[in-house]
């Protein structure tokens, strides 16, 4: 009787496991990298980091029922080495939840409503909680900010716009409440792929300045065979020197949009403007100077699993009376290899190189080159 409860008992588990694995589908990736950089915490303070870090990064989707899934995606051992206080072993930066058509996402902390109308319309209200201001007490002077935004999309097979408006609601003494409103499209058109975005901020804050903001991106790009792809990106965003002003080109501070990395492995990870403390191409003085800017980059498919490509940039301010940088000019080069399944091994290297117009202030190239091993599931 023993003998046979043990095997139930082992079998009950193997068909629930089953059952959860049929449930259950996942997706992540394995990426260790080394990272050596100059200058990277200021134009003038020549100093060198060397580092050697790891992450692995696992998400999923569990189907509760046919028109019901839960996904999620967590970080384990998101940390340089021998960073004793670094990120800790185990992050979850995200969740959500979905029911059929409409989507809600519990992206902590923020919810997001998705409809669709028809196939080619979608339609997103979002909702986020940025500061519960460190009380749950919702009274004076414990109010909350909050962040809200629309964004309707329309796409067909060759075609996409979206047009979004954001709002931060600030209830503390602070009452930072930026807003941006904006527009973006990309269409393909034979051997060319386009894209565009226009952006208007403004807003203000409870000290009497005023955000603002006027920015606008193009990019194109065109495979000229099936092992040369070339492209090319414009850049422009208004200065602003009134003191009452404050230029502002976006509503967080994640490095969203780095297109001196897009054409690399390390898309996301580096910026040409990171001694500024900004990785922003529509700010690269970080002084509110605006810019104007463009760049020119080249992939090459040397041969099956090997990559290789190149990028070159320049920006100059738009308003050279707030800052004391007159331009820069940026470069990044990358090979990649996939040494397995799955499994590239990259090198990338990015410098740039600022021009003052100021006597004293060193005109420092600041240089980073990062070796990574990433393997996706």
């Amino acid at each position: 009787m023993k003998k046979l409860l043990i095997i139930a008992v082992v079998i009950m588990f193997a068909a629930g496991a089953a059952y959860a694995e049929d449930r259950l589908s996942l997706n992540g990736s394995f990426r260790v990298a080394g990272w050596s950089s100059e200058a990277a915490g200021g134009w003038d303070s020549n100093d060198t980091a060397d580092w050697w870090a790891q992450r692995l990064r696992i998400g999923g989707k569990i189907a509760v029922a046919d028109d019901v899934a839960v996904n999620f995606r967590m970080d384990i051992g998101d940390a340089a080495w021998g960073d004793s206080f670094g990120t800790g072993y185990i992050v979850r930066p995200r969740g959500a939840n979905g029911t059929g058509n409409a989507i809600l996402d519990a992206n902590v902390p923020a919810l997001t409503l998705r409809i669709k109308p028809t196939e080619a319309l979608k339609i997103s209200l979002i909702y986020a909680k940025i500061d519960e201001s460190g009380s749950l007490n919702d009274d004076a002077p414990f109010e909350d900010v909050d962040f809200y935004a629309v964004n309707v999309g329309f796409a067909t097979d060759n075609l996409s716009v979206k047009g979004y408006y954001a709002q931060q609601a600030d209830g503390t003494v602070a009452a930072e409440e930026p807003n941006v409103f904006g527009v973006y499209g990309s269409m393909a058109l034979g051997m060319f792929n386009l894209e565009a975005e226009l952006d208007v901020l403004g807003g203000d804050n409870a000290a009497g300045t005023d955000y603002q903001g006027t920015q606008f991106f193009l990019g194109a790009d065109a495979g000229l065979t099936e092992m040369i792809k070339l492209g090319a990106e414009l850049f422009y965003a208004a200065g602003y020197s009134d003191p009452g002003e404050q230029q502002i080109t976006g509503l967080c501070d994640w490095w969203t949009f780095t297109p001196m990395g897009y054409n690399t492995p390390q898309s996301g990870n580096i910026s040409a403007f990171s001694p500024n403390g900004t990785s922003s191409p529509f700010d690269p003085s970080g002084d509110g100077a605006g810019a104007m800017g463009m760049t020119l980059w080249a992939d090459f498919a040397i041969m099956e699993g090997l990559k290789a490509g190149a990028k070159i940039g320049y920006w100059e301010v738009d308003d050279d009376t707030v800052t004391n940088m007159d331009s820069i000019m940026a470069y990044n080069a990358y090979v990649s290899y996939m040494i397995a399944t799955n499994s590239n091994l990259s090198l990338t290297y990015l410098s740039s190189t600022p021009d003052f117009d100021t006597a004293g202030i060193l005109d420092d190239s600041y240089n980073v080159g990062v070796l990574e091993l990433m393997i996706k599931f």
